[in-house]
């Protein structure tokens, strides 16, 4: 995703969303834009930030049309599969321990170091921010995207052997981290995370799992159910 500015247009289609929709967010001021000769301008830098702060907080609909637009915006026709393909079993823990937050993020990035996709582990850790979703799952991922972190995109999951408290005293045992090289995966990534951990079957089969190949499973088939629904 290029710095450059965005008319409503572009704005919309990449949201998933319609020109009307975009002109009451930019209108109420709930979309950070510029005004330029009247008429509306988002620079793609500001938007990045705004929806990595909003996704977590999104509905399961929105992040649906989101995921489409992203799509689009990447050349994708279809949505394809991308949280499954990106699992590998050296990154999933089933009894991490992890007692508190700054453990919880040091072990998830030491499991994404795992693979062969982290260049470098610090420099990913040091951008690493948590996020809380609404079913109360952490969700750990970088300001930013890193390309000179990462070789490719990565996820990485855990349960905990107890309940870690994150963000504003919220407990949870079920933790995510996915990051990517640039700024449109890296969203897209977010916004497909965000949308399958809504899926209350899919929780409790994670939560059910008894090995890595069964917590992949549980992704995979819960993907391609999303994706289907997506064509």
């Amino acid at each position: 995703m290029s710095h450059k500015n965005m008319n409503i247009n572009e704005l919309a289609k990449m949201l998933g969303s319609d020109y009307h929709h975009v002109t009451r967010l930019a209108r109420r001021g709930d979309i950070p834009r510029q005004t330029v000769r009247g008429e509306f301008r988002f620079n793609t830098t500001d938007i990045y930030h705004w929806l990595h702060n909003t996704l977590p907080t999104k509905t399961r609909s929105e992040l649906s049309q989101i995921d489409a637009g992203l799509s689009l915006h990447r050349g994708l026709p279809v949505a394809p599969p991308m949280i499954s393909q990106h699992l590998q079993c050296p990154a999933i823990a089933l009894n991490l321990d992890a007692r508190t937050q700054n453990s919880l993020s040091r072990k998830l990035v030491g499991l994404a170091d795992n693979t062969d996709c982290v260049y470098d582990s610090q420099l990913l850790m040091k951008h690493l921010v948590i996020k809380t979703l609404p079913m109360g799952i952490a969700l750990l991922h970088p300001n930013q995207a890193l390309p000179y972190a990462l070789s490719e995109p990565v996820v990485a999951m855990a349960r905990t052997q107890g309940s870690v408290m994150v963000n504003q005293g919220i407990h949870t045992n079920l933790c995510f981290l996915c990051a990517a090289q640039d700024t449109s995966h890296h969203l897209h990534l977010l916004t497909r995370l965000c949308q399958l951990l809504q899926d209350q079957d899919l929780l409790d089969r994670l939560t059910q799992a008894d090995t890595a190949l069964d917590m992949i499973e549980a992704i995979t088939n819960a993907e391609d159910a999303l994706v289907a629904c997506e064509v």
